[in-house]
């Protein structure tokens, strides 16, 4: 089976969307997701990027990073499954390239490591169109709280008793950017059809340790990962092939 590496790489202006170039254990944080990603199985590696300069920075590390998306899908409100979708038209019409499936492989997540990159594609087989990392949730819904329209909070769950102690709640997970792998056949349906990077109708679950699964989003995030970066370092990031701006 044929498995495309698809990183999404968002530049942008704001704070925020500049993580994608910040450091963490002096290399940018792009360039971890693009290690673990070479040095797996993926047939190939290709960065989605939205900018020029993001597009070489990833080609130093070594990724493909043969085009840059339209403006229209280079938003902080565009749909993974549009990026996908651009990829995969992208790589069929220039390069005659159509892959069994797609690993989609968010900057988010620098501690991701090349041997898990396998597991999950591993899993991917006949019977199931996705594979999708799930994590239990931290924050259990049965203790949380919704605010009515006057401004009373009540019970999100409603039941007539929930358990009193945690090991009596139902274990509950949630997704995941850690990896997902699909189909590619999922993403051929209408633009208007699937909206989610998995089909949760035909999936395995992918279990990554919590520490590994961590989640860069914000300033505070980079601070927290530079922090546990010690603690998984071992993905060959290569060199740059040229330094760039």
């Amino acid at each position: 089976m044929r498995i495309m590496g698809l990183i999404p790489a968002l530049y942008g202006s704001d704070e925020n969307r500049l993580r994608n170039i910040r450091s963490i254990g002096g290399h940018p944080l792009i360039s971890h997701s693009i290690g673990a990603a070479l040095e797996s199985d993926l047939d190939r590696v290709i960065v989605s990027a939205d900018e020029p300069s993001l597009a070489n920075i990833a080609r130093s590390f070594g990724a493909e990073a043969p085009f840059v998306r339209p403006p229209n899908l280079a938003t902080s409100n565009t749909c993974p499954t549009d990026i996908i979708r651009h990829a995969l038209d992208w790589v069929k019409h220039h390069d005659g390239y159509i892959p069994d499936a797609v690993c989609y492989l968010p900057v988010v997540c620098p501690f991701r490591k090349a041997y898990r990159i396998n597991q999950a594609m591993k899993l991917l087989t006949s019977d199931v169109d996705s594979v999708l990392s799930v994590i239990p949730v931290t924050e259990h819904p049965y203790r949380m709280f919704e605010c009515d329209a006057a401004g009373r909070l009540r019970d999100y769950v409603q039941m007539k008793k929930k358990p009193e102690y945690l090991e009596g709640l139902p274990s509950l997970y949630c997704a995941s950017p850690f990896i997902t792998v699909t189909k590619a056949h999922y993403y051929d349906l209408p633009a208007w059809g699937p909206r989610s990077l998995a089909n949760t109708r035909s999936f395995r679950p992918f279990y990554p340790e919590q520490e590994e699964a961590f989640e860069v989003r914000s300033p505070f995030d980079m601070e927290i990962a530079s922090l546990l970066f010690d603690r998984f370092a071992g993905v060959d990031i290569k060199q740059p092939l040229q330094q760039t701006a």
